[in-house]
């Protein structure tokens, strides 16, 4: 996702009751359902730019190669990959844990006049038979989820023999780990760097007044104090993934300036995992 209005702090206790991850859960989906709009008007944006095909490209280069693929989105948001994966002839399911992120995502579908069938699951416990996907996909998902090791293991668990999983994330925590400098909170440095060089501040999808609601919960996140892609790449092999690797794609996917400037901090990785077909 999107990231704005980032407050640096120290990394808090993360929970580890169930109840406690019900109560993170819920924070999550209310501040992804504060975001739902704003975050579907930016991503609408990427429909009609070259940056659609930069990402059809690099998941289409890095799937299984089969014309039938059964695809699962998952955490797909406003249904960007839904979307553009369905343009392509595959059959798309794309569920999310927000409510008002499957509302956008299947007014954007309509508008785009795509088959997709859109769902609100929880990501991490989908309700989905054993082997049922070829391909599973989901962008900027991981880093944000109360129980990312049950969402590893549920969908190497979905995933059909053979199948393949591409996770494209980046390491969005790294600030709680990294003491505040001199200057002041870093994101407030970042906000009057790209004035200057744009003369407006970069888009969000969320009010600055929301932030708490929004995104506040991100310090409690369970990856707070994981460095990734590390932390997945020996989740994966533990689980039973196997031909497991990552690499960095920024240059692949981010071709404008602007695009550039606001995830120089943040390096994007591309983790590609199988399951065996044996």
């Amino acid at each position: 996702m999107f990231f704005i209005n980032i407050i640096v702090a120290d990394v808090h206790n993360v929970h580890t009751t169930k109840g406690g991850y019900m109560e993170l859960k819920k924070r999550i989906r209310h501040g992804w359902d504060i975001s739902a709009r704003g975050y579907s008007e930016l991503i609408l944006e990427d429909f009609y730019d070259k940056r659609k095909y930069s990402w059809l490209d690099i998941i289409l280069e890095n799937s299984p190669q089969k014309d039938d693929m059964k695809i699962l989105d998952t955490g797909c948001g406003p249904g960007f990959f839904s979307i553009i994966l369905s343009e392509a002839g595959f059959d798309v399911t794309g569920i999310d844990l927000s409510s008002q992120m499957i509302i956008e995502a299947e007014k954007n579908a309509e508008a785009m006049e795509t088959d997709v069938i859109f769902k609100v699951m929880d990501i991490q416990h989908p309700d989905f038979e054993d082997d049922t996907f070829d391909l599973i996909v989901s962008r900027n998902v991981v880093w944000s989820l109360s129980e990312p090791e049950s969402a590893y293991k549920n969908w190497f668990r979905i995933l059909k023999p053979g199948g393949r999983l591409l996770v494209f994330d980046g390491d969005h925590l790294k600030d709680l780990r990294e003491p505040e400098g001199e200057s002041g909170n870093p994101h407030d440095i970042y906000i009057d760097e790209y004035k200057k060089l744009y003369g407006k501040e970069p888009k969000c999808s969320y009010s600055k007044e929301d932030y708490e609601e929004a995104r506040g919960w991100r310090r409690d996140l369970p990856l707070a104090d994981k460095k990734r892609p590390e932390w997945d790449e020996e989740l994966c092999k533990s689980i039973g993934f196997v031909n497991v690797k990552t690499e960095w794609v920024n240059e692949k996917v981010f071709t404008d300036k602007k695009d550039i400037y606001l995830h120089r901090n943040i390096p994007y990785f591309l983790l590609r995992a199988d399951k065996s077909d044996v």
